[in-house]
């Protein structure tokens, strides 16, 4: 089983004033960065890992060594890409049990638990009480099937509409893949690989699984982080 994680963008949000370092590096505790925590939870379940490098590639690998058989892909478009390519570049270590990791998570040890033995694409999300702009959404049936997603639509949080947690598995191989090249081939660099779940929704089931009251946060803002590292000091992760 593979697991990639995504840490290639330059993190012009948490950075305004245009650093050029890998958000996924920064301290978590006196021994820990984001990196390392997410190397430790995903590699303690047996995944064999491959991180999708671009901004600070050569401090991330060099983080990486830590661990053993950690294999980095070097996206060189990455100032002018998003995740998709990055994870594109990874393509080859994609399989049915692959997981997607965006690598600015910080999030509870169960989370990687909760997948299921379901051969279909899973989604994790969160229901939260608001979303903000940059919440990915993600609208599903009473099945938990996924019926839409992104982070352009405007449904509020409810029984049917959550937030995305920025990891999945992706189920279907070679229609996910498929659905990547597609997508690429028509120009749109500027993308996520959630993409790929969404076109796929129309006619391959696209589960969500709802990790309850796990914590996480997606790393976006300076407040993200320190409320990250309060939370871990104080035990809550």
């Amino acid at each position: 089983m593979n697991a990639i994680i995504l840490c290639a963008g330059r993190a012009q949000r948490f950075f305004p004033e245009g650093a050029q370092r890998p958000k996924c590096l920064l301290p978590l505790t006196q021994d820990e960065t984001i990196l390392d925590r997410l190397l430790r939870q995903v590699s303690a379940r047996g995944y064999q890992i491959v991180l999708g490098t671009g901004c600070g590639h050569e401090a991330v690998a060099a983080r990486a060594t830590r661990y053993d058989g950690v294999r980095c892909v070097f996206n060189p478009a990455y100032a002018t890409t998003n995740s998709i390519v990055t994870l594109w570049q990874a393509r080859e270590f994609v399989d049915n049990l692959t997981l997607i990791i965006n690598g600015d998570l910080v999030v509870a040890d169960a989370v990687f638990d909760l997948f299921d033995a379901e051969p279909s694409p899973q989604l994790l999300v969160k229901r939260l009480p608001v979303f903000d702009a940059d919440t990915y959404r993600v609208i599903f049936n009473s099945a938990g099937r996924a019926l839409d997603m992104g982070k352009e639509l405007t449904a509020p949080p409810g029984s049917n509409c959550a937030a995305f947690l920025g990891i999945s598995r992706v189920g279907s191989a070679h229609r996910f893949l498929a659905e990547i090249r597609a997508l690429l081939d028509a120009g749109q660099s500027q993308t996520w690989p959630t993409t790929a779940y969404k076109r796929m929704a129309t006619d391959v089931p696209v589960r969500v699984v709802d990790v309850g009251e796990a914590l996480f946060f997606d790393v976006d803002t300076v407040e993200d982080y320190e409320e990250a590292r309060r939370r871990l000091a104080e035990g809550m992760l």
